[in-house]
Formats: structure tokens, C-alpha cells, sequence
């Protein structure tokens, strides 16, 4: 392009002739023409770059509300009960079993029956049987009354064949309720607990437990059957 003015080469682009600084009419026209669509490319583009941020925005939020409607679906929530709401729900999963005036709390899975005064309590799939006796309470606590209970058992040898050889006789505690236990009496082919526990001020809980399958109880067999005498109240 040549400068009307003086015939100089200049730019296309050029409002003003480089050489003469005369006005290049004409071109001005094209200038602004061009600035306004550069203007045009960069608001469309702005327009472009703020539509990709709107979709991406709803597109996170709706994912977020179908992730949590799925987890909902898959972890359905937890409810934490008051106390009310759980003793409700404990005392439907048990029964309540009276013997010699007391109310005992039996987990459903355990069967119970009464013969000869004595309350027989089977563990679940009948694994184990427990044995309560009440005997009348001559001793102030129940550990005052570990040496004398010992000769007593050992007494019983005489008629009921029990081994004392491998026993241990240790004071243990379920659910605030203190035992007495004699382990690893041997009757027979048989391992028995032979246990006491204060009933009230006047009676003891006199107790053998043992295993059907004649093995030795685990601690975790023992923690489910004392835990159901200690749950004993006195009756209405």
C-alpha cells in the first residue's frame, strides 16, 4: 500500500503515513472494523469460557445430589435410640424366666426349663447348660466364704465324683455382680464352673456350669451365661 500523499510504502494497517504523517483515509475504516471484531473473537470467547464454567458447575452439583441419593439408598441411616427406645428393644429380645422369686432376663436364643428346684439355662444351640440353685447366705460376702465353699466341693467328691485337682477358685465380676467361681472341676468326662453369687442379703445363687460336648469353657461362654445371672431382680 503507498501513501497517497508521497507515494511512500507503508503497512496496511497504518492510520498515518509513516513518512509525510499524512491521514491514510480509508484505512481507518478497516482499522476500527478489525478492532471491532477482535472485540467480537474475545467476548464470544468470554462468553464460551463462562458457559463451560456454568455447565460445570451444575453438572458437579447435580452429581453431588445423585451420589448422596445412591448412598443413601446403599447406607441407610442410622437412628442413635435413647434409652427408653433401648430397653424397649432389649426387653423384646429376651424373656423373663421366675425362679425362687426372682425375675431373670434370658437372651431368646436360650432355652430354660425348671425341674427339681433348680433352674436349667442352655446356651444357644445348646453348646452349654448352666445350673442355679439358691442356697441360704451364712457368710457376710461371698469371697469370706471361698475357703469354706472349697471344702465344701471337695466334700461333694465323695458323691459326685469331682476331680479338684487342676481347679482355681478366683473371685470374678459380670456386669457389677460379683462370682465366685471354682474352674476346672472335673466330673466324669466333664469340665464344670462351680459357682456362688449373693442373691440378697439372706440367699446365694448356687451355680455349675459346663460344656455338652465335655471341652473346656471359654471365657466368652462364661461372660453369656453369668451375664444372664446377673441380670437377676427380686420379683414383684
Amino acid at each position: 500500500m503507498k501513501c497517497p500523499n508521497c507515494q511512500c510504502e507503508i503497512t496496511e494497517n497504518y492510520v498515518f503515513c509513516k513518512n509525510c504523517g499524512a491521514e491514510l483515509k480509508g484505512t481507518n475504516k478497516s482499522v476500527v472494523e478489525l478492532n471491532n471484531i477482535n472485540y467480537k473473537r474475545r467476548n464470544s470467547h468470554s462468553w464460551l469460557i463462562v458457559g463451560i464454567i456454568v455447565f460445570l458447575l451444575m453438572a458437579t452439583f447435580i452429581g453431588t445430589i445423585i451420589y448422596f441419593i445412591k448412598y443413601d439408598e446403599d447406607h441407610p441411616k442410622q437412628t442413635y435410640e435413647n434409652k427408653q427406645t433401648k430397653d424397649i428393644r432389649e426387653k423384646q429380645e429376651t424373656k423373663q424366666v421366675k425362679f425362687k422369686g426372682y425375675l431373670f432376663n434370658i437372651p431368646s436364643k436360650m432355652e430354660t426349663n425348671l425341674a427339681d428346684d433348680k433352674l436349667f439355662i442352655h446356651g444357644e444351640n445348646n453348646e452349654w447348660v448352666g445350673i442355679v440353685m439358691m442356697k441360704e447366705m451364712k457368710y457376710e460376702t461371698i469371697l469370706s466364704a471361698k475357703n469354706e465353699i472349697k471344702d465344701y466341693i471337695a466334700k461333694q467328691n465323695i458323691v459326685e465324683n469331682y476331680n479338684l485337682t487342676n481347679t482355681i477358685t478366683e473371685e470374678n465380676e459380670y456386669n457389677g455382680k460379683k462370682f465366685l467361681i471354682t474352674k476346672g472341676v472335673m466330673s466324669g468326662a466333664y469340665y464344670l464352673d462351680i459357682s456362688y453369687s449373693k442373691a440378697d442379703e439372706s440367699n446365694i445363687y448356687a451355680i455349675s456350669l459346663t460344656k455338652n460336648d465335655g471341652t473346656e469353657l471359654s471365657e466368652a461362654e462364661r461372660a453369656s451365661f453369668y451375664t444372664v445371672i446377673s441380670s437377676s431382680k427380686k420379683g414383684a
